[in-house]
C-alpha cells in the first residue's frame, strides 16, 4: 500500500496532540519512507549495493600468501599473526584476497575498512602497509591506487595513505605504535566515493585525503611488512577485519 502524506495537521485533529507535534511526526515519515525506498530501488538495481564483510582469521582460505625466507603467515583464530623472515634479505611477508571485491567502488558510495592490531614486536627500522589496492605490488608502491595505512621506521609512525595511479598522498597522524605484547589500537578508513577519505585511530580523525584518491573499480586487501635492513624477526598480529560498503 503507497504511503500517502496528509495535509498540514491542525490543533485538536488527535486528542492530546498539539499540531506542531503532529506535523514533527509527519516530516520524520517522510523521511523514513524516502530512504526505505531509495534504499529499494537502490538495492533491487545493485546486488551489491550495501554489505558487510568481517574477515575472522579462522582460516586463510581465499587469501594468497609469501614472502621471504623464514616468514610465517598463521591464522589464530581471532587474530592473524605476520612475521617477517630472518634468513634474507629484504625479509618481507605479505598476505592478500585472492580475488578482488568487484565493483567496490562507485560514487557517492561509502566505503569503510577497519582493523585492530592487539600485539606487535620489532627492534629494528621496517615498514607495514594495510590498504586496499587495485594491485598487490612486491613491496607495495605509494602511487598505486589505493586507499589505506602506511606504518614505518624504527619508532613505527602511523601515516595515512592514499594513491591514484600517478600521485599519493602520504599524511602524518602524529600517532606512534607502542612496542608491546597487549595493546588495542583500532585503525579506520571513511572513503566516501568522489569526496574525500577520512582516516581515524582510536576513533578520533587524524587524517582527510580530499587529493589522489583511487579510481578503479575493483581492490584487494592487502597486508606487507617489510624489515629492509637486519635479519631479525619483525611481528604484528591483527584482530577482525571489517569491510564495509554503504
Amino acid at each position: 500500500m503507497a504511503y500517502v502524506k496528509n495535509s498540514t495537521w491542525v490543533e485538536a485533529a488527535a486528542p492530546g496532540m498539539s499540531a506542531a507535534r503532529l506535523n514533527n511526526l509527519e516530516t520524520q515519515y517522510d523521511q523514513a519512507y524516502a530512504d526505505a525506498q531509495t534504499y529499494a530501488k537502490g538495492d533491487a538495481q545493485d546486488p551489491s549495493y550495501r554489505f558487510k564483510h568481517f574477515i575472522h582469521w579462522a582460516s586463510i582460505d581465499g587469501f594468497t600468501v609469501g614472502g621471504d625466507a623464514g616468514y610465517s603467515i598463521l591464522p589464530k583464530g581471532s587474530q592473524l599473526q605476520v612475521v617477517t623472515g630472518s634468513a634474507s634479505f629484504p625479509y618481507d611477508a605479505f598476505i592478500y584476497t585472492a580475488t578482488p571485491f568487484r565493483k567496490l567502488r562507485a560514487t557517492g558510495k561509502i566505503i569503510i575498512m577497519e582493523f585492530i592490531i592487539p600485539y606487535m614486536k620489532y627492534s629494528v627500522a621496517h615498514t607495514l602497509w594495510v590498504r586496499l589496492g587495485y594491485t598487490t605490488p612486491d613491496p607495495p608502491i605509494d602511487t598505486e591506487q589505493h586507499v589505506g595505512w602506511k606504518v614505518e621506521a624504527a619508532n613505527s609512525n602511523v601515516w595515512a595513505s592514499s594513491g591514484n595511479g600517478t600521485n599519493n598522498s602520504l599524511t602524518d597522524t602524529g600517532i606512534v605504535l607502542t612496542n608491546a605484547a597487549y595493546m588495542w589500537n583500532s585503525l579506520k578508513l571513511v572513503w566516501t566515493v568522489g569526496t574525500d577519505c577520512k582516516f581515524y585511530i582510536d576513533n578520533v580523525l587524524k587524517a582527510t585525503h580530499t587529493l589522489y584518491l583511487p579510481t578503479q573499480d575493483d581492490y584487494q586487501f592487502h597486508i606487507h611488512l617489510r624489515s629492509p635492513s637486519q635479519a631479525i624477526d619483525q611481528w604484528f598480529n591483527f584482530s577482525r577485519i571489517l569491510i564495509e560498503r554503504m
